[in-house]
């Protein structure tokens, strides 16, 4: 009879883990962030991003604008998955349906299952586009904000409220503090983007709704121009810095750890979003990401720096099967353990034992032989000591 009932909770934990694989999806674009000083320089200005998150998802290293390199089109290439040449004051909607029309209409979700979330007014066109089949009448709701601080703020309370199962999300302030030509402000504008990026992650993480439910997308609409054609105060050329843009995935169905170099464009993420959310985008002419991520490399050592505490994170993807990267950080150089445990106590595998530099520490784990079921996975460095659970589904 304990089998029995064992065997059910876990089939019912299966049946659960795929309904809500990968239902929701947030884009987030981090508005005219130059590939050089954001991927492009590694953890130099976005150390969060670099260290704690890219080792979770999927990095593309040649990911690119080949539209019009402006806010207004750039953000619309990216949900139309088709290159549009629309004006940049917010006074033309784009003509290709979006995907929040396609959502809206495939499977009749009200419009509180998606926003557009902004910190431009002019980007209010994003919601719907003026394509005769679709329209207002399958259009996203709206949030505006002023920066990225307001906007941020303004996506929490969505998230809390509404629970909208898509959402693209535009931090402003970076493009804003780069056409004033002030270089220094600039760089800050791009840490404080990073910063406000981990805590979305860390949002998305506490909130059950989202969390391991949950593909992020963080990208840019454009660049700014290279040292060539005019420096980092403005954009809107076909110069490499204008076109050249950042994309991590991190999601269920985006491998951890790996960097792929074939060159994908913005199009792209409007083809991925309906494979992502299971509706198709007809009239998009972009290829789906996923087709990159059939490989995993290693997870990159993430070290460099002292954080300020111990912690151990969860596990991601949780569930999984039979891979996962658990990651954690060591204030000072340790001797450090960790252990896994099956629900009954028995330590089943010992990953770590060794001593260790303080640093971000992210690896890979295979579960190997291991039956499906629910196990914990300990760290401990001295007197310290932390568990989390983690699932295993085969």
């Amino acid at each position: 009879m304990k089998r029995i009932i064992t065997l059910s909770i876990l089939l019912l934990l299966l049946i659960f883990s795929h309904q809500t694989f990968s239902q929701r999806v947030i884009v987030l674009v981090i508005d005219g962030a130059r590939y050089s000083e954001s991927f492009g320089a590694e953890s130099t200005y976005m150390p969060k991003i670099w260290k704690n998150m890219k080792p979770l998802g999927t990095l593309w290293s040649n990911f690119r604008n080949e539209g019009t390199t402006s806010t207004n089109p750039g953000h619309a290439s990216m949900i139309t998955g088709t290159w549009q040449t629309i004006d940049n004051n917010g006074n033309t909607r784009p003509t290709m349906p979006t995907v929040f029309e396609y959502f809206r209409k495939q499977t009749g979700t009200d419009s509180s299952a998606m926003y557009v979330a902004v910190g431009k007014s002019k980007l209010n066109i994003l919601t719907y586009s003026t394509h005769a089949e679709y329209g207002a009448g399958y259009k996203a709701s709206q949030f505006i904000g002023s920066n990225d601080a307001t906007v941020y703020n303004g996506v929490v309370s969505i998230m809390n409220t509404k629970h909208p199962r898509l959402m693209v999300i535009n931090f402003p302030t970076v493009d804003v503090v780069g056409h004033t030509g002030n270089w220094n402000n600039y760089l800050n504008a791009i840490r404080a983007a990073d910063s406000l990026t981990y805590e979305l992650w860390k949002k998305i993480q506490a909130d059950t709704l989202y969390k391991d439910s949950t593909t992020l997308f963080i990208t840019n609409d454009h660049g700014r121009h290279d040292s060539t054609h005019g420096g980092f105060q403005n954009h809107g050329d076909a110069c490499e810095g204008c076109r050249h843009i950042m994309l991590l995935a991190i999601g269920q169905k985006f491998p951890a750890g790996k960097t792929v170099t074939t060159t994908r464009t913005q199009r792209d993420i409007a083809t991925t979003i309906g494979e992502l959310l299971s509706f198709t985008t007809p009239l998009s002419l972009g290829s789906n990401l996923l087709a990159d991520t059939s490989s995993v490399t290693s997870v990159d050592n993430v070290e460099k720096i002292s954080p300020s505490e111990f912690s151990l994170e969860q596990n991601f993807p949780n569930p999984f099967n039979p891979v996962t990267v658990i990651s954690y950080q060591l204030k000072v150089k340790s001797s450090v353990t960790v252990k896994v445990f099956d629900i009954v106590g028995n330590e089943v595998a010992m990953i770590i034992n060794e001593v260790q530099e303080a640093g971000f520490k992210s690896f890979r784990w295979n579960a190997g032989d291991l039956s499906s079921g629910v196990y914990y996975y300990q760290l401990n460095v001295g007197e310290f000591s932390q568990t989390k659970k983690l699932l295993l589904l085969r």
